[in-house]
């Protein structure tokens, strides 16, 4: 049995336990970007016809999907489809088909606040679905959808700023900022969301105060004699986040503190790393934390383990599915 087929028989199995679950981070959703990106690794059409049947089964099923969180909601299988058509995996307008889910969250953020930051759970994820759509390259496009989704961002990064960020929140407290590991991953995740976002010129003055608050926490983090720097795998998490907001920023003086170990970062992890390692040796070190963030499934195949198997085939590089675990 060669590499495509022990590779199809694990996704199999995967989709045994998936029952009616349509969820990326456990579910169908999930599995169908798995299939395509495995049909783009092999030109296996039968990886691809389960792509599509995946994708129509999820269509079937949508109105049942009450949760708008990213983890098995709304807000992560509409990435997902995003992503999809951006990648070219799927010909399709995006904002035919996510129309109903754009409404849907688009409710969701102008009504109510989230009261939770992360991505999983929270209002990063929300955000990471309508920045997604905000790239979209949809050839003939609504400015009022547009327009509404520009709007639920500007929300969305308002709400982490103020659970993050704001006068009352956590940052203003250090020690009991830098003590709660789940706030301190949030911070992260923000940071690279946010610095992403930066470039479109959306809300820029709250994403610019969101961009130095973060960094200030992270650099107030390394440089405490915080007992948490035992945990490696969060430091390692940390250290990417502001490596890839450098990337993202094109700032060169905060590449450079990851690149060579500034004085920003904690030599214990830092001082055998050099500029082209810090990437992949980050990328290496933050799977426990993620998997940790993310309980997806006890067996060994759970669908992060999967993604970062199927990424053994040298066509897969080129995707960025990490965005949606935070990456």
């Amino acid at each position: 049995m060669n590499n495509i087929d022990n590779f199809k028989t694990y996704l199999s199995g995967f989709e045994q336990n998936c029952a009616n679950d349509y969820s990326l981070y456990n579910g169908k959703t999930g599995l169908a970007m798995l299939y395509y990106m495995l049909h783009a690794a092999s030109g296996d059409q039968v990886s691809l016809t389960k792509g599509k049947q995946l994708l129509d089964e999820l269509s079937e099923n949508i109105q049942n999907i009450k949760e708008f969180n990213f983890q098995n909601g709304l807000s992560g299988i509409g990435w997902a489809i995003e992503w999809l058509v951006q990648n070219k995996f799927i010909d399709a307008n995006t904002d035919e088909i996510l129309e109903d889910m754009d409404d849907e969250l688009y409710r969701s953020v102008v009504y109510a606040k989230s009261g939770d930051a992360s991505l999983a759970h929270g209002v990063i994820g929300k955000a990471l679905y309508f920045y997604r759509r905000l790239c979209a390259r949809n050839s003939s496009s609504s400015r009022y959808r547009y327009i509404c989704i520009q709007e639920c961002l500007v929300l969305l990064i308002d709400e982490i700023d103020e659970l993050l960020f704001s006068d009352n929140a956590i940052l203003y407290n250090g020690d009991t900022l830098l003590n709660d590991l789940q706030k301190m991953h949030q911070v992260g995740q923000a940071l690279l969301l946010v610095s992403s976002i930066n470039r479109l010129k959306i809300n820029a003055e709250v994403c610019k105060k969101i961009i130095c608050c973060s960094r200030g926490v992270l650099d107030l983090y390394f440089n405490s004699n915080n007992s948490h720097h035992n945990d490696n795998e969060l430091d390692w998490y940390l250290t990417y986040c502001y490596y890839k907001s450098g990337i993202y920023l094109g700032d060169s003086e905060f590449l450079s503190k990851t690149m060579y170990g500034g004085c920003t970062f904690n030599e214990k992890f830092m001082r055998s790393l050099g500029y082209f390692s810090v990437n992949n040796e980050a990328n290496s070190q933050i799977h426990v934390t993620l998997m940790a963030e993310h309980p997806l499934d006890n067996s060994e195949t759970g669908v992060f383990n999967l993604f970062k198997e199927i990424c053994h085939f040298p066509q897969i590089a080129k995707y960025n599915w990490e965005e949606g675990w935070g990456l």
